[in-house]
């Protein structure tokens, strides 16, 4: 049982800005296969996008995403998201986050919905 604000030994914590996540360290990356593709989806389903399972492996995994965000929210087709949308799905995370910078915005979206999918118990109901 996890006891809210402890981490288990076998718990990683993850942070980007001042929000905090967990991911198991027992989980295997093996159920994501970086070839094939995902959709990824924003909580309320608002915003849908197509990825390469090689992008949720780089950003759901341990340690720092900064870079591998960076660069996913750089060569993705934003053209039908609304940043609006972002922004809304982004606040429902209750993070004490700043929503001006699209780019930031848009890393912390690929990052949380990445975490969705790796942390699903079933990441193939969001193959493509």
């Amino acid at each position: 049982m996890t006891i809210p604000g402890h981490i288990d030994s076998d718990e990683l914590a993850l942070e980007w800005g001042n929000c905090r996540g967990y991911r198991r360290l027992t989980e295997t990356q093996s159920d994501i296969d970086p070839e094939s593709s995902y959709w990824l989806s924003s909580s309320c389903g608002r915003i849908e996008m197509k990825v390469p399972g090689k992008l949720i492996l780089d950003l759901a995994g341990p340690g720092p995403v900064d870079e591998a965000a960076a660069y996913w929210a750089g060569v993705l087709d934003w053209s039908t998201v609304d940043e609006e949308a972002l922004i809304a799905d982004l606040k429902e995370y209750g993070c004490n986050w700043e929503y001006t910078d699209e780019q930031a915005n848009r890393e912390r979206f690929l990052w949380t919905a990445s975490g969705n999918v790796y942390d699903s118990d079933e990441p193939d109901q969001y193959k493509a």
